[in-house]
């Protein structure tokens, strides 16, 4: 309030001062992890800056993602900057590919890459159906490849390969949903054989026993 006086008169008059709008100058988007395993989840942060590089509290952020496959997904979408000008948020892709995430505030933006990699076999254990057959007849054999939480991976990649004269067909196999791959194997000699299956550098065995028509 102002006041003006004159002679024992006086008269007033009220000022808004309001606060300066302050415009945020840049976004800088960064994870706590730019590489990490499909299924989990990665966090970002956006902390927004004035033009005289201050951090700006209160700000709204909007959060968005883009992938080849589409199926990256970010929680929440919006958020409020704290005291010290930054907003979270969580990212999470079911896609082996490379995820942009991008924060934008007051018509600025920015983003960082996060790399989701498919995961690593475990374990691959090999079974197979009769164990014993005689030679020249064939036994199916099953791979199945299990992750760090004993969990069945789908859509890997698995190698089969014999010992001695033996064949197996085919020679590679990708996992099912269960995650079993298949082949079979035969040999016209009457020994034992080992089968081997092997995914992303992990290995299982088993024998088969191939004996002599009429043993």
């Amino acid at each position: 309030t102002v006041t003006a006086s004159a002679s024992g008169v006086s008269g007033s008059t009220g000022i808004q001062f309001n606060a300066p709008t302050q415009s945020a100058a840049s976004v800088q988007v960064s994870a706590a992890q730019t590489a990490i395993t499909v299924g989990q989840t990665a966090q970002v942060s956006a902390t927004v800056v004035n033009t005289q590089g201050q951090p700006m509290a209160d700000t709204p952020v909007t959060f968005s993602v883009s992938s080849a496959s589409g199926s990256a997904a970010v929680s929440p979408q919006s958020a409020v900057t704290n005291s010290q000008g930054q907003a979270f948020a969580s990212v999470n892709d079911q896609t082996a590919e490379t995820v942009t995430v991008t924060a934008s505030a007051s018509g600025v933006s920015g983003s960082t890459g996060i790399q989701f990699n498919a995961p690593s076999p475990a374990a691959v254990q090999v079974a197979t159906v009769s164990g014993t057959v005689y030679a020249g007849q064939t036994d199916q054999v099953t791979a199945t490849i299990t992750n760090s939480q004993g969990q069945p991976m789908a859509g890997i990649q698995v190698g089969f390969s014999v010992t001695g004269p033996a064949t197996v067909n085919p020679q590679s196999a990708v996992t099912d949903s269960q995650g079993q791959a298949f082949t079979t194997i035969s040999d016209q000699t009457a020994e034992t054989v080992t089968v081997t299956a092997v995914a992303s550098g992990i290995s299982g065995s088993a024998n088969v026993q191939f004996i002599a028509a009429g043993s």
